[in-house]
């Protein structure tokens, strides 16, 4: 590699060819031998690199002997160290970016590409490329792709001209063939070999037509012996996209200065294009714009002026626009101080420079500036920096529009953007002209949508015209420009209201309003805007806040009622408990004291009744009842019902009337079996209230039609009770609603029975009615559709599951109350069953995993408490590794009590759900349920 001719493609290419194409590529080049367990040795540099470290060779060498990281800053040699160690250890390429350190002590950004080539003998050949990166890091542009492969010179020639965005090929001209590069000929579809280069170029499947003679004339050039020879051309590369292309040739000549064959590189140079492209439309610009003041380019870079077109600026320190005062002149007239501060910023060469650096440029602004008439206007200057189409100089394009009417237009819309205005006017204080824009409903005489005029000639004008006589002394008054003037600057806006007349003749109420724009005194904003239709609204308005008043005044007394009914209801069944619980405290009779225990459970019951209805209906007002349909035996589910309520008609001798209703049938109904008990238990317990002793109570069901698949029923409850007043009937469903009368002064209730009744029918997509006369009876009718379906014969399983002994199973009891967790305790150990106690899910976790498997029958899990809820915790048994985990039964006990809290302990994996306070019968025989189904399984298995 040190002087000797290098073989490409099966050609040899002399040191000099080499180094003329290494010149294009602007980068240097080194080559390392590296050998497991020694010194790395360089072995080769090209004067590119030598350009970079600033220095010459034998110097170089020197320095790398004496340390191999020579020319990298302290602070990158890790990264460097490790890009290598990369390279060498997988044989890829790498690539690493560092602060250099040159000879001279000046410092430079670095990119190095490093390419591994490993030998049979175990020795890495290590291409490095060193890119002087220095003004693309200054300027964040980065660089193009950088060289790919270095294994051979080929690698090196195709390489450095790749990463220095070129393309290759080499002429001889003598044997009229061309050689192209592996790069050439990818992209262009052409072969490594091509006759008659120039030919071939200028066909439709490279140059376009239009520049043939361009890119011949270049190769005329080079084969009559000049030394260098360039064409720009459009041409199309094989993927079809098209590019501007700079094409240049450079002869190499022999000892004897004869051309013997030419090296040539391309360029896309779509950016320099676009840059002449951009001069052009830059310098077309001034002619084309007829609301442009002014306009001029200066070179930056030189800093000087190239040229300035315009009146707009004057210098009255005599002479030519310079450069140097530029800035200042156009400074001088802005308005606003912070203006004319911007100004000075956006004609200072350093700012200019530095924002362009960093990829600035274009700035615009828009102020005030006061003409040499005096008159003020509103203009925008817009700069553009660019530079010049050779990408040598910095021009800056500066340009400055009379953009007074728009922005005037666009203050006066800022304004009315919230109004419906008839009549807006911008008035200049200085000459007392307006420029008005009217609505279509304003009086307009000049029926113009825009208009300039003498403002107290238009205010004499519309007084006379439209404003009512009685209103116009008035209103003249009022809008008077001196008035306004003067009121302005002690206040931020003057309004006042008037009546006109139209010309059809209506009387329409008016509202204008004065403001001073930006705390210019100078400049005075007016809005007329029509407030008819707001009027009449308003007093609309005023009576809907008079109604909502009243209403708001019945339900804070509904409210009231209501909070004064529950406060009853609530007290009556906590004074039984609380005298109740003291009673049986004080007395030593054990049958009394266990009177007194049954009066406690059953006003605990009525207590937890009322909470229940109260949350049920606060869910129904908020929007948020949800049903969770199943299939049912609706047969059974209604004779449990009637069970529930037979002691209550046994106790009142009532005669109670049901049809036959067969418990073992097939048919399923698709049903929330919890909201169809709750509708069947109302109705049912409210006609066991309300009739006397002795009464009677029918229960029938119809079936009005039914398809096999779906179909409607309708059922009656009809008493012969106290009934109910017919002005009663039209609120019977509103909550909170007891009619008080002598037959239901006895009844306890909160009123919200029935209004939950008709909302979850309504939610089924069913009605209900009722038909009554005071004083005898009433009858509830409902229909509630449904679909059907046959359940398949039900497989008996041996074995007791209502009565299996619960005594010495073992439950695990997690709940973070230890008041709850005693109670508990005891109700399970009362039926003799062994309790291991946890205080949070955690630790129902940790003791669950701990216990032998199948040591627990059943887990009894809170779901509200510290560290992780019951459901978390159901979550993490049920992933357990252990056979147990999947099968144990783990039920729910917690005040948790709606529906969605019911679904989602039955989503994480628990087998049921209990609502506290638990009622130790439900405990029990939910247990032996699961218990059951758990050893049923166990034995099938087995």
């Amino acid at each position: 590699m040190n002087g000797q001719d290098e073989v490409f493609n099966g050609r040899t290419i002399k040191k000099s060819e080499f180094a003329a194409l290494l010149s294009h590529a602007g980068c240097g080049i080194c080559a390392y031998k590296m050998v497991a367990g020694e010194r790395p040795r360089m072995m080769y540099m090209t004067e590119g690199f030598c350009k970079i470290c600033e220095s010459d060779k034998e110097s170089i060498y020197q320095a790398y002997e004496e340390d191999r990281l020579f020319g990298v800053r302290k602070e990158d040699r890790k990264k460097v160290e490790a890009a290598i160690a990369r390279a060498v250890a997988t044989g890829k390429e790498q690539e690493v970016t560092y602060q250099a350190v040159c000879v001279s002590g000046s410092e430079k950004w670095c990119t190095l590409r490093l390419n591994p080539d490993r030998r049979d003998d175990d020795t890495t050949i290590l291409f490095g490329t060193f890119f002087d990166v220095t003004k693309q890091m200054a300027s964040q542009q980065g660089l193009r792709k950088l060289i790919k492969n270095l294994q051979a010179n080929q690698q090196i020639l195709e390489a450095a001209t790749r990463n220095a965005g070129v393309w290759y090929w080499n002429c001889l001209w003598r044997r009229n063939v061309a050689h192209m590069g592996a790069r050439f000929q990818k992209d262009f579809a052409l072969p490594e070999k091509v006759t008659d280069f120039c030919s071939v170029m200028c066909s439709d499947h490279v140059i376009e037509e239009e520049y043939w003679a361009e890119f011949e004339a270049m190769c005329d050039k080079i084969t009559a012996g000049e030394k260098e020879a360039e064409a720009t051309v459009r041409g199309r590369f094989a993927d079809g996209t098209i590019h501007w292309m700079k094409f240049k040739l450079t002869n190499i000549f022999d000892e004897n200065h004869v051309a013997r064959e030419a090296v040539g590189i391309m360029h896309i140079v779509d950016d320099i294009k676009e840059l002449e492209h951009r001069y052009e439309i830059e310098k077309r610009h001034a002619a084309e714009d007829k609301d442009l003041l002014m306009h001029f380019c200066m070179n930056v870079s030189e800093w000087k002026m190239v040229d300035y077109v315009g009146n707009y600026v004057a210098d009255n320190g005599g002479g030519n626009v310079t450069v140097d005062r530029i800035g200042v002149l156009i400074a001088q007239d802005a308005i606003e101080p912070g203006i004319r501060e911007q100004i000075l910023k956006l004609h200072d060469r350093s700012f200019l420079l530095k924002s362009f650096a960093e990829g600035e440029n274009e700035f615009s602004l828009e102020y005030q500036r006061t003409l040499e008439s005096g008159k003020c206007i509103w203009v925008r200057t817009a700069l553009h920096l660019m530079t010049d189409p050779n990408g040598t100089d910095l021009l800056l394009f500066e340009y400055c529009y009379d953009i007074n009417l728009k922005k005037t237009i666009n203050i006066l819309m800022e304004f009315a953007v919230n109004d419906d205005y008839d009549l807006m006017g911008f008035v200049n204080m200085q000459d007392q002209k307006a420029i008005m824009i009217y609505g279509k409903n304003s009086y307009n005489p000049h029926r113009k949508p825009i208009l300039e005029n003498d403002y107290q000639k238009s205010l004499m004008d519309f007084a006379e015209n439209s404003v009512v006589k009685e209103e116009r002394e008035r209103y003249l008054e009022l809008a008077d420009l001196s008035s306004v003037a003067e009121y302005l600057k002690t206040h931020d806006n003057l309004e006042f209201y008037f009546s006109m007349k139209t010309e059809e003749g209506q009387i329409r109420a008016k509202k204008v309003r004065y403001l001073k724009y930006h705390q210019d005194e100078r400049s005075i904003v007016f809005i007329q805007s029509d407030i008819t239709q707001l009027r009449a609204e308003q007093m609309k308005s005023q009576m809907v806040l008079e109604k909502a008043l009243a209403d708001a005044k019945v339900a804070s007394h509904a409210k009231t009622a209501f909070l004064s009914q529950m406060s009853h209801e609530i007290r009556t069944p906590m004074n039984a408990i609380v005298g109740m619980a003291k009673l049986a405290q004080q007395t030593e009779d054990e049958k009394e004291r266990s009177r007194y225990l049954n009066q406690i459970g059953a006003s605990s019951q009525y207590l937890l009744g009322i909470i229940n209805d109260i949350l049920d209906m606060s869910r129904i007002e908020s929007g948020k009842l949800e049903l969770h349909p199943q299939w049912i035996a609706g047969g059974a589910l209604v004779l449990e019902c009637i069970e529930m309520l037979k002691p209550s008609i046994e106790e009142k001798k009532i005669h109670f009337i049901y049809p036959g209703i067969n418990k073992e049938s097939r048919v399923r109904f698709y049903l929330d079996p919890l909201r169809i008990q709750q509708i069947y238990m109302n109705l049912m317990n409210n006609a066991v209230k309300f009739t006397p002793e002795g009464g009677t109570i029918e229960l029938s069901i119809r079936n009005i039609w039914n398809d096999g698949h779906s179909g409607l029923d309708q059922m009656k409850i009809r008493d012969t009770g106290c009934g109910m007043s017919e002005a009663f009937l039209q609120r019977i469903f509103l909550p909170f609603e007891m009619e008080e009368n002598e037959f239901s002064a006895n009844v306890q209730g909160t009123g919200l029975g029935l209004a939950l009744v008709k909302s979850y029918i309504t939610a089924m997509g069913g009605k209900i009615w009722v038909e009554s006369e005071l004083g005898k009876g009433s009858t509830f009718t409902f229909e509630i559709p449904y679909k059907a379906r046959l359940a398949e014969p039900e497989q008996t399983v041996a074995g007791n599951r209502e009565w299996m002994n619960l005594e010495g199973r073992r439950i695990l009891l997690v709940d973070d109350h230890p008041l709850n967790r005693e109670i508990a305790k005891k109700l399970l150990e009362h039926e003799k069953m062994e309790v291991v106690m946890a205080a949070d899910g955690a630790k129902a976790c940790e003791t669950f995993q701990e216990a032998p498997e199948n040591f627990f029958d059943a887990v009894l899990m809170d779901i509200r408490m510290p560290k992780m809820d019951g459901l978390e915790s159901t979550r993490q048994i049920r992933r357990m590794a252990r056979k147990d985990a999947q099968e144990v039964p783990i039920i729910a006990m917690t005040a948790n009590a709606f529906d969605e809290d019911v679904q989602e302990s039955l989503r994480v994996g628990m087998n049921a759900h209990l609502t506290k306070p638990i009622e130790p019968e439900v405990l029990y025989q939910t247990l032996r349920e699961h218990i059951a189904k758990k050893s049923t399984k166990f034995d099938s298995e087995e």
